[in-house]
């Protein structure tokens, strides 16, 4: 990548890539030349750039999306918003909501777009058909008395009633709202509620017998200082060991919960763990740690390395807890920050810590 030199507080004719900014051995930005090449803000800017331990390769990215991915639909809506008086029907709060979480469902292409044409109304049900003089009656052929709407359809009819409870989902007739569209986002928020509860109990019990690592960050915006807290716990869950590291030029608080992220997979590398659970308050994190695919986010080099670090192990589960469960890593990395340096205790838990009220939190 080529760098715009007009940006620069004074010519340097020796850098013409940003590869030329980094420190390959080390892995790490060349601090001082940035400092004395760019201006004071530009250059912070750069040092809070994450930088990978592990090789990879550049990547595009497009911010039409939230996945960074492109996407003709994406595209389309940039189009809409720049084209379309904000006044118009499509672009009001609930429908844009409602289409949010419908693009971003874990479903196959071919029953977004099924849900996509019932949000328009688009499929021919009878009464559809009806208005387009294709037939002259909408009352439901199965042997009810009803017009065949697409909210009967898919909600009312004795038939599809029927099919709901043989595939074991009579619950999604269950919802009394008569609009359909918090009716189908309704669906997929319960149905995932249904699959984590199951998957969740599978892995849980099956983590019994494993060692566990739970990582939580402490950030100060004004100094751009992060702090991580970890605390490692053996089969029996006792504590083993309680650590805490700090982290300069951070950027925001999810990196700095993604480098807490990043120094629990190394401290499980470290004491030599076979099968570990990470575990921490960032549903952001957890998630994308889970993920195969590569990430295009901010956080990309530091999910690289997690990525590369979970193949060090012989089985790794990352598993999101909640905030009142992680209280001594959030104390370890609050007290970190505080004074300013980190810590290793083998064999040591903190349970009277006197650290004041908590630092705030940002949401996910």
């Amino acid at each position: 990548m080529e760098l715009k030199m007009w940006q620069n507080r004074r010519e340097n004719g020796e850098l013409a890539m940003v590869s030329d900014l980094i420190d390959n051995i080390n892995k790490k930005w060349k601090t001082e030349l940035i400092m004395n090449t760019f201006q004071k803000e530009i250059a912070h800017k750069i040092l809070q750039i994450p930088l990978a331990k592990t090789d990879c390769k550049d990547m595009k990215v497009w911010k039409g999306e939230l996945s960074e991915e492109f996407t003709v639909r994406s595209v389309y809506k940039l189009l809409q918003e720049a084209s379309l008086d904000p006044s118009n029907y499509l672009l009001q709060a609930d429908t844009k909501d409602f289409y949010k979480k419908l693009w971003n469902l874990q479903l196959p292409t071919k029953i977004l777009i099924l849900i996509w044409r019932i949000s328009w109304n688009y499929i021919p049900s009878l009464a559809n058909l009806r208005q387009k003089r294709v037939t002259t009656t909408a009352r439901c052929p199965r042997g009810c008395s009803e017009e065949e709407d697409s909210f009967y359809v898919f909600r009312q009819c004795l038939v599809s009633m029927d099919a709901w409870i043989s595939l074991n989902m009579a619950w999604v007739t269950e919802y009394t709202d008569q609009n359909i569209w918090p009716w189908l986002t309704w669906l997929e928020v319960v149905r995932e509620r249904k699959l984590t509860t199951t998957t969740g109990r599978s892995e849980h019990k099956e983590e019994e017998l494993w060692e566990s690592i739970q990582f939580d960050a402490a950030f100060d915006t004004n100094s751009s200082i992060s702090a991580s807290g970890m605390v490692a716990r053996g089969q029996n869950r006792e504590i083993t060991v309680s650590k805490s590291t700090l982290h300069s030029n951070v950027s925001s608080p999810f990196v700095a919960e993604a480098l807490a992220c990043l120094e629990a997979t190394r401290l499980g590398i470290r004491l030599g763990f076979n099968s570990v659970t990470i575990m921490g308050d960032s549903k952001t994190i957890i998630k994308k740690c889970k993920a195969g695919v590569r990430d295009k986010s901010v956080l990309s080099a530091i999910m690289v390395d997690i990525q590369n670090n979970k193949n060090r192990f012989q089985n790794i589960i990352f598993r999101f807890i909640q905030r009142t469960e992680n209280g001594k890593a959030h104390d370890l990395a609050k007290e970190a920050l505080k004074k300013e340096e980190g810590s290793y205790l083998v064999e040591e838990t903190r349970e009277n810590l006197d650290l004041g009220e908590r630092w705030p939190r940002n949401p996910d």
